[in-house]
């Protein structure tokens, strides 16, 4: 398992010489950002005749560069991936039908970030997020916070608004300090499903100029957050189409307006974005401004993915790819015995800093860092 993005060019080529302006589409993105977790399926066979306990080992490995790249850079001087592999993290755990021994992370946090894991992976594949419904439910049983704030998450994903509702409720009623930006934000988007346009508008409004003491105490400013505030254009918008007739016209004409500042803003931080240019299209129109509604709308159209271009780029590269095929998959497990698996490196390389091994790590996009 390789923490990092696998991206292809448009001709279905895997980006792997730092050639960004060739970046077409990620086949996978395997990467983990702050806060965030993976979960990572493994598969191992005990023999029947094993006796003893059973031990695993793991490491997160890291490498600056992979082979492919070193072999571009280097040309015919090339002899061999020789860059330092470091450990970054090790882990090992004994099963022997007692309970663990060691420092290990609370039991509340481990549940949470299998299920964070878990929930990423959902967004992929429905049946993961049942399973992070049910680690989260383990979080909020021992009187986490985090549990009902995630259960939302997942409820939302579902479609299950009556329960994100009802895991928000929990969280302000049991938990009110704790990050409530966080749950104003899952708040906003389950008003909007449930057409509360206003208390939607209101809580976004806050979210944007970081009304949260604790929050500013930290130095956050969400007011950075395009996100927010593209929604906060898209609400305003709905809003403004329910304000019908001749004596609304005034308060039709304000949000609109409101809607339109709030998209403007979002293409001052990115001016690529197919969202904004598409509801500017709309809200021009609407405000009668055709000229401005026609020129958002041919933007919209020269962002607008080639989802048929990313189709096929995607197809021929797993069809050439197995290991990549494999690894795109929403949920991939991985065979540590199968054929052709790399042996084990004696135990001294396990945790020595640039120890060298074969080569099994992987570029990351287009800077090729890496760690596996």
């Amino acid at each position: 398992f390789f923490i990092n993005a696998y991206v292809l060019t448009k001709d279905g080529e895997r980006l792997d010489r730092r050639n960004a302006q060739d970046t077409f589409v990620a086949l996978y993105n395997h990467q983990i950002p702050p806060g965030a977790a993976a979960v990572v399926h493994y598969l191992v066979e005990v023999p029947a005749a094993a006796a003893g306990p059973v031990t695993i080992e793991t490491a997160v490995r890291y490498r600056k560069f992979d082979t492919t790249y070193l072999k571009y850079v280097q040309g015919t001087d090339f002899n061999g991936n020789d860059l330092p592999i470091v450990t970054l993290a090790t882990d090992r755990v004994t099963f022997d039908g007692r309970p663990s021994t060691g420092v290990k992370p609370e039991t509340w946090e481990r549940w949470n970030d299998y299920g964070i894991g878990l929930l990423l992976a959902g967004e992929a594949k429905q049946s993961a997020l049942r399973q992070a419904e049910a680690a989260f439910r383990e979080v909020e049983a021992l009187g986490r916070p985090d549990g009902p704030l995630n259960l939302a998450r997942v409820y939302l994903k579902e479609g299950r608004v009556a329960d994100a509702a009802a895991a928000l409720h929990r969280a302000a009623e049991r938990h009110p300090d704790f990050r409530p930006w966080v749950r104003a934000w899952l708040t906003a988007l389950v008003d909007r499903e449930n057409g509360h346009l206003d208390q939607a508008i209101a809580t976004l409004r806050d979210l944007l100029d970081t009304r949260f003491a604790a929050a500013r105490a930290r130095g956050f400013d969400f007011g950075q957050d395009y996100r927010a505030r593209g929604l906060l254009g898209r609400t305003l918008f709905e809003r403004a189409r329910l304000e019908r007739g001749e004596r609304r016209k005034v308060q039709r004409e304000a949000l609109l307006s409101q809607a339109r500042d709030a998209f403007e803003t979002v293409l001052t931080q990115d001016p690529e974005d197919l969202g904004a240019h598409h509801n500017l299209a709309l809200v021009y129109a609407e405000l009668g401004d055709t000229a401005k509604a026609s020129a958002h709308r041919a933007l919209a159209g020269k962002y607008q993915p080639d989802d048929l271009a990313v189709e096929r780029a995607v197809a021929v590269h797993r069809r050439q790819n197995a290991a990549a095929d494999h690894a795109a998959e929403p949920v991939a497990i991985y065979d540590l015995q199968r054929p052709g698996a790399y042996e084990l490196p004696p135990p001294r390389q396990m945790v020595d800093e640039g120890a060298r091994k074969p080569n099994i790590s992987a570029q990351a996009g287009p800077g090729n860092d890496q760690a596996g």
